[in-house]
């Protein structure tokens, strides 16, 4: 039996059982393959080659099977279509690469469900965390302005859960405002000449913090270290209190992915006063208390969402 190990060296007149389904023929009963078609791939059969010549035509499909037919091609269709952006499966053999659509959906369509799901119960854990502050009410809301980034406190604000203020203070530093800090919250060496040094009202504000179940700020971590940087630089112990990140809630309650979290979000309605970024930071928790997040939906071609309200 000849032996072919490449398609273009296989003679016109030799059909695969396939091939010859396609010209509507049929090998004809006792008829045996004449040469194979070797495979080039591991644990895959030889393929066998029917000469065309001793072929007979195809028997014609009743109209019972012809409808039979046409159903299990649609199912089988349906079953390779993804149900989000519409791809369809190939037919055929297993190979490296190919997609599959599995539960309805091809490995694209899966990944954002996934990743849709994921921002979905990130956004919810984050208006969880907002309700839960409000149904308890015993949280303080504090923020600071600094002479720079790796500054000290020059203004500081505390308000409670109503947006009463409780603290709302500048201080005179010891080291200079830095000129990108007064760019960005307006304060001035001149502004602060005449202001109290921090450490005449270091126990006020050691009361109200020490006092607090939580003290809810936007970017914790940078105000919880220029708070501890400005008591050691004045001689004082670092007041202890226990803090949460509203930033870090919020960026996981916007859900705009970086990485393997969340990118940072700017403070919604903040004006680069303590007091007006502390109201700001209510706001902000307020509205996430009062969001509602839907299951998530398909839309469009494999964009899959998290629909919210509020």
């Amino acid at each position: 039996m000849n032996k072919y190990r490449s398609w273009e060296d296989v003679p016109d007149n030799l059909k695969t059982k396939t091939a010859l389904g396609r010209a509507g023929l049929r090998p004809a009963p006792g008829q045996q393959p004449t040469a194979v078609k070797t495979s080039n791939y591991y644990k895959t059969p030889d393929y066998d080659l029917y000469d065309v010549g001793q072929a007979v035509p195809k028997r014609k499909m009743t109209p019972k099977q012809q409808e039979a037919l046409a159903k299990a091609q649609a199912a089988s269709e349906a079953a390779r279509t993804c149900q989000g952006c519409g791809f369809v499966e190939e037919l055929g053999r297993p190979y490296r690469g190919k997609w599959y659509v599995r539960n309805g959906h091809c490995p694209s369509c899966r990944e954002a469900i996934h990743e849709a799901v994921w921002r979905e119960g990130a956004r919810e854990d984050a208006a969880a965390w907002a309700r839960s502050l409000i149904d308890a009410g015993d949280f303080i809301i504090m923020d600071t302005e600094t002479t720079d980034l790796d500054g000290e406190v020059i203004e500081l604000a505390i308000i409670d859960p109503s947006g009463a203020t409780l603290f709302n203070r500048r201080f005179n530093p010891i080291s200079p405002v830095s000129p990108g800090a007064t760019a960005v919250n307006g304060l001035t060496n001149d502004m602060l000449a005449s202001e109290r040094p921090f450490p005449e009202m270091y126990k006020e504000l050691a009361s109200i913090l020490a006092g607090a179940s939580v003290v809810v700020i936007y970017n914790a971590g940078f105000d919880d270290g220029r708070l501890w940087h400005t008591c050691d630089l004045h001689g004082l112990l670092p007041i202890e209190y226990k803090s949460a990140c509203a930033m870090e809630e919020y960026a996981a309650f916007v859900g705009e992915r970086r990485g393997d979290g969340f990118r940072w979000q700017p403070l919604p309605g903040g004006d680069h006063t303590a007091l007006g970024d502390c109201l700001a930071t209510l706001d902000l928790i307020r509205h996430m208390a009062q969001a509602q997040v839907e299951p998530t939906a398909v839309s469009g071609a494999g964009n899959l969402t998290a629909v919210s309200k509020g």
